[in-house]
């Protein structure tokens, strides 16, 4: 199963396409069920990156528990897609630059699975903080964040465009946002251009219907950015 998710996901990930909102799953059986949340890692040499996969059972705060951990551990995400299957799991495919050599270690990458892994077994959800602090040579230029919000007449999802300055932790941000509002994430398009986030999110209420409520989407988008503003 892994072998099959690692191909497929990387097939979109190298696509410009939205994300695909629901993966074929006839892989899944009740071993790997059993097995989860299930955490694996590859280094990316011809990217410079770190990629984690994650399947777990998805829930509301699945989103905010995995951005929560990789901010725990100091882990900026630089790029990600999130899916849904149709066996009530969801699938995260994060990018992460790694900060030293040690990182690319065989015996560092199996502790920092593991260690991912505990977490989301423990449900944590680290407490980040609300305002970020950015280098100075950062402040000179920053990237206001600005949030916008589509909803087509077809589809059950409304998708929120964020662009805003890239920092860790800017992920868990927006999750415990969304998680205070009730707000359920379905697949997601996470990208980084130099200190530019560029991100897409696919979101229901939780009644997996499309937003339609406008003071909803206003709150959502003025706590984003005063979280988000840099200092």
């Amino acid at each position: 199963m892994i072998t099959a998710l690692w191909e497929q996901l990387n097939q979109d990930y190298l696509s410009d396409t939205q994300p695909t909102h629901r993966l074929a799953d006839g892989n899944t059986n009740h071993r790997t069920l059993s097995e989860l949340p299930l955490v694996k890692v590859r280094d990316r040499y011809e990217w410079g990156t770190l990629q984690y996969l994650i399947c777990a059972s998805a829930s509301d705060t699945l989103f905010s528990q995995i951005t929560a951990t990789f901010a725990h551990h100091n882990m900026n995400i630089v790029d990600a897609r999130v899916h849904s299957i149709q066996s009530g799991l969801a699938l995260y495919l994060i990018m992460v630059l790694p900060t030293s050599g040690d990182e690319l270690s065989t015996a560092f990458l199996n502790l920092q699975v593991k260690n991912i892994r505990r977490q989301l077994l423990e449900h944590k959800r680290e407490a980040q903080p609300r305002f970020v602090t950015l280098p100075r040579t950062i402040k000179q230029f920053p990237i206001e964040p600005l949030v916008t919000f589509t909803t087509t007449p077809t589809d059950s999802n409304t998708i929120m465009e964020l662009t805003a300055q890239d920092h860790p932790g800017l992920l868990h941000q927006i999750a415990e946002v969304l998680l205070e509002n009730k707000i359920l994430l379905t697949a997601a398009k996470v990208s980084t251009v130099g200190e530019r986030a560029e991100d897409v999110f696919y979101l229901t209420d939780g009644d997996g219907l499309a937003i339609n409520d406008p003071s909803v989407k206003k709150k959502i988008a003025d706590k984003i950015a005063v979280n988000l503003s840099p200092m």
